[in-house]
C-alpha cells in the first residue's frame, strides 16, 4: 500500500465557531474537530481475520485499541478504521506488519470527518445521538461502535475518558454532524476549540 495521505482541510472550514455557546455557566461539553494524520480501512481476507489482528498487535478483534500515536476501531468482521491522531510513524509500523495477500488497505486520506466529544455531560449528548447505551457499565474505555447519529452513519468510539469520545462520519457529513451535536450540547454549555490538528510528519 502506498504511504497514507495527509488529510486535506478542515472538513468544519467556515462552520467551526471555536468560544463559549449554549447554556452560560461552566461548560459540560467541550467540542474540538480532530483532524488525523491518515485514516486507513483495513478489511481482512476472508478466513484471515484472527491472523490479521494478530499481525497488528490487537489482542482484541472488536471494539477499539490504541497502540501508540494509532487507533483501530472495529467496524465489522475482519473490518477496521485505523487513525493516526499524531504522526503516522505508529500506524505506518503497524500497517507494515501485515503480510502480503492477508488484508486488502484502503486509504481513507480525508474522507472522514472526526469530532472529539468531551466533558461531564459528553455522555448524556451522545445518549440524544446515538441508538447504543453510553452508559459507562455498557460502554467504556476500548469500546466502540458503528451506529448512526441524527440519521447519519457514524463511528463512534472511546480510547480513555480523559481524551473523550471520537465520532467519525464521511466529509460529505460533516456539517450535518457538527450542527447535530451542537444542538444536543447546548443545553450543557458547551465550549469550542479551534481544529486540533494531529501531527504531520513521520
Amino acid at each position: 500500500m502506498s504511504e497514507p495521505q495527509l488529510s486535506p482541510r478542515s472538513a468544519l472550514a467556515g462552520l467551526l465557531v471555536a468560544g463559549r455557546h449554549g447554556r452560560a455557566g461552566e461548560p459540560g461539553v467541550f467540542l474540538a474537530e480532530m483532524c488525523p494524520s491518515a485514516i486507513v480501512a483495513i478489511a481482512a481476507h476472508s478466513g484471515c481475520e484472527s491472523e490479521t489482528a494478530a499481525a497488528l498487535g490487537l489482542r482484541s478483534s472488536s471494539g477499539c485499541t490504541a497502540l501508540g500515536a494509532a487507533t483501530f476501531v472495529w467496524t465489522g468482521p475482519g473490518q477496521w478504521i485505523a487513525i493516526a491522531e499524531g504522526a503516522p510513524a505508529d500506524l505506518r509500523y503497524r500497517l507494515a506488519a501485515i503480510p502480503d495477500g492477508l488484508a486488502t488497505l484502503t486509504d481513507l486520506g480525508g474522507a472522514r470527518a472526526v469530532l472529539c466529544i468531551r466533558g461531564t455531560a459528553a455522555r448524556r449528548v451522545l445518549a440524544k445521538l446515538l441508538p447504543v447505551d453510553v452508559h459507562p457499565a455498557a460502554f467504556g474505555p476500548g469500546d466502540g461502535a458503528a451506529t448512526i447519529a441524527g440519521h447519519i452513519p457514524v463511528l463512534a468510539w472511546l480510547t480513555d475518558d480523559v481524551a473523550g469520545f471520537r465520532v467519525a462520519c464521511g466529509r460529505s457529513y460533516a456539517a450535518s454532524m457538527w450542527h447535530a451535536v451542537g444542538a444536543a450540547a447546548a443545553e450543557f454549555g458547551c465550549e469550542v476549540a479551534p481544529t486540533l490538528n494531529s501531527g504531520r510528519t513521520s
